[in-house]
């Protein structure tokens, strides 16, 4: 279920998907828009371009909703469109998925999951000693 939230401009909102329902083919859709030849600054901007692309559902903006755009659902047309101010609000309210979509650590974060997938002969954590 979405969640609504003020942009910048007074009066205006976004409803968001909930983080927790991206799935891999969200990530596969946001990680494969970003173009390895591209400057850091290019690949953050088609990183935030392709979360909200993927997570707006609606706003009451006067411009197209991303993934409705008559261009391709990884296209930022209306984005190029909507206020500074508006664009950088919805950046941080998108900012919570980069660590969903871009994990940082893919170790278990702690130490009863750590045991439970050495203890696991097909995970890639597993004992070493056991080969």
């Amino acid at each position: 279920m979405g969640q609504r939230h003020p942009l910048a401009t007074e009066g205006a909102w976004v409803e968001l998907r909930d983080v927790d329902e991206l799935r891999a083919g969200d990530q596969m859709d946001i990680q494969g828009a970003m173009d390895d030849e591209e400057s850091v600054n290019r690949r953050a901007v088609q990183m935030y371009n392709g979360l909200i692309t993927a997570l707006v559902m609606s706003w009451s903006l006067p411009l197209p909703i991303p993934s409705q755009a008559p261009d391709t659902p990884q296209s930022a047309g209306s984005l190029r469109l909507m206020g500074i101010k508006d664009y950088a609000a919805l950046k941080r309210l998108v900012a919570p998925a980069v660590e969903v979509v871009f994990p940082a650590d893919p170790e278990p974060k702690t130490a009863e999951a750590l045991e439970t997938a050495k203890a696991d002969p097909g995970s890639p954590t597993g004992d070493a000693d056991a080969s």
